[in-house]
Parts: structure tokens; sequence; C-alpha cells
């Protein structure tokens, strides 16, 4: 019987504005969204998403509403 690895990966991001680093994460979910077996340990400082009701009181070109976006459409589980 062969064995499956898991990958862990843990992320920070500091409250703050940076877009050009929230763009590159937002993008390294996006591929990450087609690898099996891995796992997300996050603190993404995104106060403004309502994860029960999957809603953001933000616009919807700011960090928190497109990590929502990418939760819901793409094959995260």
């Amino acid at each position: 019987m062969g064995s499956q690895s898991l990958d862990i990966l843990t992320v920070y991001r500091p409250s703050g504005n940076d877009p050009e680093a929230d763009a590159l994460l937002l993008d390294g979910f996006k591929a990450l969204a087609t690898r099996s077996n891995t796992l997300i340990v996050e603190d993404f400082n995104v106060p403004t998403i309502h994860w029960i009701s999957s809603s953001a009181d933000c616009s919807e070109s700011a960090f928190d509403h497109q990590l929502l976006h990418i939760t819901q459409y793409l094959p995260l589980t």
C-alpha cells in the first residue's frame, strides 16, 4: 500500500495594504487549487469576511472580497 504526502502551508498576511503582495497571495491560491493533499493554515487578517454567511462588507476589488470569491469558486475544501 503506497503512502500519500501532505503539504502544509502556513500563511500570515499582516494587516495593511500591499496590493502587490495581496495579488501574489491570491495567485498562489489559484495555483494550489490544482494540487491535492495540501492543508492551508492561515491568518489572513480579513475582518470584513463573514464566513458563515459567505459575505464581505467591502468593495468587490478589496482583498477580502477576492479571497472570499476564491474560496467559494475554486476546488478548495
